[in-house]
């Protein structure tokens, strides 16, 4: 029940960024929406760990209640009023399932949420048992990362609205599918942690991150007449390919070690640009 309310937000939230914005800005108000969710993954967990050692496991549920309520109050107050479609059957309201550009880039979504995740999961056995560092360097490996996304939704965003939504999400893309193979090989040859190590999965961070507003403003522009249901269909792809992601990344670890975390997902993340390369036909 959590998780159908939890996912009527993010698309409605994406939807009315997208559609209210002005011509030209929709990456950077996409950029806002998705910034509201990144923050969320780098505050929420410690938050809610740090509530339920101090008060006990329910406690964490008694804050998300709590803070629900506060968000129901501030939406019904701030929230732009965007008026509704008329009244449309069920065939007419699916037709974003059925439109091939759309569920191409859901699909590049759900690559791209696959490959990333399946090395982000496991950005931390990676650097305290394969490299062999301290628990110490895995929380700050994840606060780095944590900050470069932030900044990278936003930059994401600008690019979007500068280059367009195809050229934004390509470049994105392909430089999310490098950066997981310079990390891949980077461990193939036995670099330990450090600088370099860092400095790559920064590099990672960044595109990674920044894939939000560029692939959410590529679907929603399909049709922006069904913008709700294909922002829907985005972040369902993306949430599953996490999700394939982290039982991907159990099994290789477990397998081959963490040296195919990264390589796997660029693999997988290249076929989203595949995907992503396919230009908009009206």
């Amino acid at each position: 029940m959590a998780g159908l309310a939890a996912a009527a937000v993010s698309p409605t939230a994406m939807a009315i960024a997208g559609t209210r914005a002005p011509a030209g800005s929709e990456g950077r108000y996409l950029a806002v929406a998705t910034a509201g969710l990144t923050v969320a993954l780098f505050t929420g967990v410690p938050l809610g760990s740090w509530a339920g050692h101090t008060w006990g496991w329910r406690s964490t549920f008694l804050l998300i209640a709590l803070v629900s309520v506060v968000v129901t109050a501030l939406s019904a107050l701030m929230t732009p009023r965007v008026p509704g479609n008329d009244p449309t059957p069920l065939r007419a309201r699916l037709r974003p399932v059925r439109n091939w550009q759309v569920l191409s880039l859901v699909l590049a979504m759900f690559l791209c949420g696959a490959g990333g995740l399946t090395f982000y999961n496991f950005l931390g056995a990676t650097v305290e048992g394969h490299l062999g560092s301290s628990t110490s360097a895995v929380t700050w490996t994840l606060l780095m990362v944590g900050i470069v996304g932030i900044a990278a939704v936003f930059g994401g965003g600008a690019l979007v609205d500068a280059r367009g939504p195809r050229a934004g999400r390509l470049l994105i893309v392909g430089g999310h599918a490098i950066a997981l193979l310079a990390i891949g090989l980077y461990l193939v040859v036995g670099g330990g942690f450090g600088v370099p190590f860092l400095l790559l999965v920064a590099a990672w961070s960044l595109f990674a991150w920044a894939l939000g507003p560029a692939m959410q403003a590529s679907i929603i522009g399909v049709d922006p007449s069904s913008a709700l249901l294909s922002a829907a269909l985005g972040i369902s792809g993306l949430y599953g390919g996490a999700g394939v992601g982290a039982a991907l990344g159990g099994v290789l670890i477990y397998h081959l070690g963490a040296v195919a975390l990264p390589l796997a997902g660029s693999t997988l993340v290249a076929g989203a640009w595949l995907l992503s390369a396919r230009r908009e036909t009206a």
